[in-house]
């Protein structure tokens, strides 16, 4: 059951930050993230270079602490015209 004002988009989200979290933070550090973002291009079957996932990720740390947390991941969502 959802929490109030949880969408489904929250719940996907915290599902995948547990799955690629492997500190355990609540939140991916640039090594998990880059896991993340490769093998989400690779089920679009795109292979972007290692040099484009980093890109990606200093694009979505919004913050620059060096992680990525599910805030950054919705709102990276909200602006996409991709999503």
């Amino acid at each position: 059951m959802m929490n109030p004002g949880e969408t489904a988009l929250d719940r996907t989200l915290e599902y995948l930050l547990r799955i690629y979290d492997g500190s355990q933070k609540g939140k991916l550090d640039r090594a998990e993230a880059l896991l993340f973002f490769r093998e989400l291009f690779q089920y679009y079957k795109a292979s972007p270079s290692q040099e484009s996932l980093e890109q990606l990720f200093e694009i979505v740390d919004f913050n620059g602490d060096g992680y990525i947390t599910k805030q950054e991941l919705l709102k990276i969502i909200k602006t996409s015209q991709y999503f």
